[in-house]
């Protein structure tokens, strides 16, 4: 796995012990359930904003 497919990977790990969907997570951070899906996918790299609001979520 690639860096972002790692970082994908841990992101759905986390959010999914958390019990917290996509869509959910989403709103929490102000990105679209598309958004979360294609980071935790490794297919987009996640802007910096997404990081730092993901982890004081």
């Amino acid at each position: 796995m690639n860096p972002l497919q790692v970082f994908g990977s841990d992101l759905g790990e986390i959010r999914r012990a958390r019990k917290i969907t996509m869509k959910a997570l989403g709103l929490a951070v102000g990105y679209s359930e598309s958004y979360v899906s294609k980071v935790e996918a490794g297919q987009v790299k996640p802007s910096p904003g997404f990081v730092v609001e993901e982890y004081h979520t």
